[in-house]
């Protein structure tokens, strides 16, 4: 990895160089979509293949993911963040992030992520194909360890 600045570093993600930003007060890295998208496609033109598929899915009802992160130990997540009546009428969007990941996943993608909801000072997230949300119950969510 060569290093850009204090707060900026070059990673390599499958023989693609990815930009990224660190957060010193959210202790949170920031990643370039363009750079995840053609890594992810292999597309010549990963700016227009993102504003494509913004437009597609957004004509689909669909919305773009809030965050994409990568992990210390490497891993690629794509979280949606969620509160009360937005988790509550995210079943689309919550089935369609999962059906994306596990599309990628068999492309030999490493993506984790799903809907991810603020309870009792966690987070925790649902990455299941049938989403269902239930602020009573959240046996089928899983809690977020980062």
């Amino acid at each position: 990895m060569k290093s850009v600045s204090k707060n900026k570093a070059i990673v390599i993600f499958e023989d693609n160089n990815i930009r990224r930003h660190w957060d010193e007060r959210k202790e949170l890295w920031f990643f370039s979509v363009i750079d995840i998208v053609k890594a992810l496609t292999g597309s010549s033109i990963p700016r227009r293949y993102w504003s494509d598929l913004k437009n597609k899915l957004k004509n689909e009802g669909s919305e773009v993911y809030e965050k994409i992160v990568q992990l210390k130990n490497s891993d690629v997540w794509l979280l949606d963040t969620k509160k009360g009546q937005t988790a509550e009428s995210a079943k689309e969007r919550a089935e369609g992030l999962a059906k994306y990941i596990k599309e990628q996943n068999k492309k030999s993608k490493k993506l984790f992520g799903g809907i991810v909801i603020p309870k009792n000072k966690q987070w925790w997230y649902n990455n299941s194909e049938k989403y269902e949300y239930n602020p009573n119950d959240l046996r089928d969510w899983k809690f977020l360890d980062l």
